[in-house]
């Protein structure tokens, strides 16, 4: 100011800066729907990098003043409102198969199909296998004397539970 020389915010400023809003809004939505959150929190560093970076150079170069502080927290908004559900939701899959198929098969598989939710298809493939038989004794006039279905499937869930345990 003592030289003369003073900051300037031209209308062209605005401009560009909703414009960044509005752009970063749409690629936000679009990876934020489709990609996962690692891909889509480098796109938000590298977008909030571009605007720091458009910012310094327009007062370096003309003592213009561009605030990257609102595009970027409508960026991080919308990388909120669009990853975070998606990762819970996403979440939410993994402990479900989890939680279906944990009692049935080997850990292991549980693990690849959280990892890999696309291989769990109905249908069928070949496959060599291994199984192993029990009966249970008495069953028959447990089931007969047994009123209650839930009570009959806790008995059989506890049943296969150690069954299984000692399969594994």
């Amino acid at each position: 100011a003592l030289l003369g020389v003073f900051a300037t915010r031209p209308l062209w400023v605005q401009g560009m800066e909703t414009l960044a809003m509005v752009l970063g809004w749409l690629v936000m939505v679009a990876f934020g729907r489709t990609q996962r959150a690692l891909t889509t929190a480098l796109a938000l560093a590298c977008m909030l990098a571009a605007m720091t970076a458009f910012s310094l150079h327009a007062w370096t170069s003309g003592m213009v003043m561009a605030d990257p502080l609102l595009p970027a927290l409508v960026l991080l908004a919308a990388f909120l409102a669009y990853t975070l559900p998606r990762q819970l939701a996403t979440e939410n899959e993994g402990q479900w198969i989890r939680g279906v198929f944990a009692n049935y098969l080997s850990p292991n598989l549980v693990d690849h199909l959280i990892a890999n939710p696309g291989e769990l298809k109905l249908g069928g493939e070949r496959r060599e296998c291994s199984f192993v038989l029990s009966d249970v004794e008495g069953f028959t006039s447990l089931v007969e004397g047994i009123e209650d279905p839930e009570q009959l499937a806790k008995i059989l869930n506890d049943y296969l539970e150690g069954m299984v345990g000692i399969a594994f």
